[in-house]
């Protein structure tokens, strides 16, 4: 029976256990949670861009649903920070966007 195992089978039934009981956890709390989290963003991102594939969901917000409530908002990117902060060159900008939201 199992009282009847050498030292060695004990310690390949207790391994067994630890894996069999800690790998669903493991899966469960580390793995799954990334994941999650990453189909939440990827559907956030769908949501966020007022554009014709989206347009029926931004008409689903209660409120005022006029077009003229989408603000647009362009970011700058410094494309040489090294050489304006140690040389002070001229920075380099490129401009990203636009960035639209509805309000």
């Amino acid at each position: 029976g199992i009282f009847n195992m050498n030292i060695l089978q004990s310690y390949f039934l207790v391994i067994g256990i630890l894996i069999g009981v800690g790998l669903p956890f493991f899966v469960y709390g580390f793995i799954l949670p990334s994941a999650i989290d990453q189909s939440h963003i990827d559907t956030a991102l769908d949501y966020v861009i007022l554009d014709a594939d989206s347009e029926s969901q931004w008409a689903a917000i209660p409120g005022i649903k006029n077009i003229d409530d989408v603000k647009q908002y362009y970011l700058f990117e410094c494309l040489n920070p090294e050489e304006v902060a140690v040389a002070g060159a001229v920075p380099k900008m490129n401009e990203v966007g636009p960035f639209k939201y509805l309000y």
